[in-house]
């Protein structure tokens, strides 16, 4: 549970950005840090946290692939104010940007429809997320590179068996303590 002033949140200008659909508050937290000038942590639990295999995280929206550009582009002009370490930053956006294709992929196998799926796929604007294989492991970059060579099939197919697997491994839903 996180507690912030409405005088400092004001003050910074410190909003969500309805553009974007997942992540936001990871996008909001990281500003009220990099502008504080001062954190108190208490390692408290305040709440249980409800997981279930129908949440948004578990499924595909078209939305997702512009809501996804514009969370990077938000990172990138946070990061931009930290005059310290830009080399960093920039490689944590572009691991972070490798790591977001694949979850795209992944979320677009929940699609039943093949067809559907491959729109998607080809929606996926590949420049804009520059992936890096370095950042990867063996299964990843298979992944990765059925993407960038367009064979949508096959990677449908992998996709799909992944999720389907994951699945029926965690059937239901559970509770996480926070």
């Amino acid at each position: 549970l996180k507690l912030y002033s409405t005088k400092f949140l004001k003050q910074e200008k410190i909003l969500f950005d309805s553009r974007v659909i997942i992540g936001e508050d990871l996008l909001f937290n990281l500003s009220v840090v990099l502008k504080s000038k001062k954190i108190e942590y208490k390692n408290i639990k305040y709440y249980l946290y409800r997981q279930n295999n129908t949440s948004a995280t578990k499924t595909f929206n078209p939305k997702l692939i512009e809501s996804d550009k514009n969370f990077y582009r938000h990172l990138a002009k946070l990061f931009e104010t930290q005059k310290n370490n830009q080399k960093f930053y920039d490689q944590l956006i572009d691991c972070e940007k490798t790591k977001a294709i694949l979850s795209l992929i992944t979320r677009i196998s929940f699609i039943d429809n093949f067809n559907k799926a491959k729109t998607q796929y080809q929606n996926i604007d590949i420049n804009f997320y520059r992936p890096k294989y370095q950042y990867l492991n063996i299964i990843q970059k298979i992944i990765l590179s059925l993407m960038l060579n367009k064979h949508y099939l096959t990677l449908f197919i992998i996709t799909k068996f992944r999720t389907s697997i994951g699945k029926i491994r965690n059937k239901g839903e559970r509770f996480i303590e926070l």
